[in-house]
């Protein structure tokens, strides 16, 4: 999740951040993405950009820029198991 810190991507500087709440996947990628901050595998949407998807680092403690990281072992079988509509729920 968001590691809290500030970066710069397209033109402006943003904050790390993963907002807290109740969410739903409002879209999914079958495969690869070229985001803007990296690339991204099965990506699940639930807060705008903001998505669950597998990364080839997923380190024990914060460190994204607000999406959940997934070990791409699993972001096929996950992309597959949820649909667009399911709850999300993020917490501390």
């Amino acid at each position: 999740t968001g590691s809290g810190e500030r970066y710069f991507s397209q033109g402006k500087w943003e904050r790390a951040y993963t907002p807290r709440g109740h969410f739903v996947i409002s879209r999914q990628i079958h495969g690869t993405r070229k985001a803007p901050l990296g690339t991204i595998y099965n990506p699940s949407y639930f807060n705008g950009g903001i998505a669950i998807h597998g990364s080839n680092s997923v380190p024990p403690t914060a460190a994204s820029h607000g999406c959940a990281r997934i070990p791409r072992f699993a972001d096929k079988d996950f992309v597959d198991m949820v649909s667009v509509g399911m709850p999300v729920y993020v917490y501390d």
